[in-house]
């Protein structure tokens, strides 16, 4: 399993220390290359869980100033989990650690959905599949009431009050997208 470590001090974001954090999850395994230990917001390394061991939501390092610090756990893919015990494999109502007659408010719960990581987000591409990329322009659009956009389009130079017919007492400019304005094409620069 994957295991986020958040707010894990520079001066602590050495291997060493992420095996140390990784053999006190579970078993380690390897340390994500990708995230590299001098930047990011979070270190990532996989490790094996015993699934009937609870969950570890944080551990306290130690800083070479002696300072201790908290770190939390996010995992990665979490499967279903206890929010009272911790394990994986069920959920608090079928927890074998807490009594029918005596089932606990979830909001004095230990654990949470904070456990689980949210998906990374993925770079965003600067092109598409190779085509140039393009820049639309925006084309300026009176709406006037009761009419459909498009009855007056493109940009105007007579934006005063005056310039609006009496048809339209209640007319409103909006930014409109060409493909959102009939017979309107899109003007496309070169970035």
């Amino acid at each position: 399993m994957s295991v986020r470590v958040c707010d894990v001090p520079f001066n602590l974001r050495k291997s060493k220390f992420v095996e140390l954090l990784g053999d006190k999850v579970g078993s380690f395994l390897e340390l994500d290359v990708e995230r590299s230990l001098t930047k990011g917001k979070f270190i990532k390394f996989k490790t094996s869980i015993d699934v009937s061991r609870p969950l570890l939501r944080g551990s306290f390092a130690q800083g070479g100033d002696g300072k201790k610090v908290w770190v939390y756990f996010k995992y990665e893919h979490l499967p279903l989990f206890c929010f009272h015990c911790g394990c994986m494999g069920h959920i608090a109502k079928d927890c074998p650690a807490v009594d029918d007659d005596d089932f606990m408010d979830p909001r004095l719960f230990q654990y949470s959905d904070e456990l689980r990581a949210s998906p990374l987000r993925r770079p965003q591409l600067l092109h598409n599949y190779g085509a140039p990329v393009t820049k639309v322009k925006w084309k300026l659009v009176f709406k006037p009431a009761g009419k459909d956009i498009g009855q007056r389009t493109g940009p105007t130079d007579d934006l005063s009050p005056g310039g609006l017919t009496d048809e339209t007492p209640t007319a409103r400019a909006e930014m409109v997208h060409p493909r959102h304005v009939p017979n309107a094409t899109p003007e496309k620069t070169w970035v």
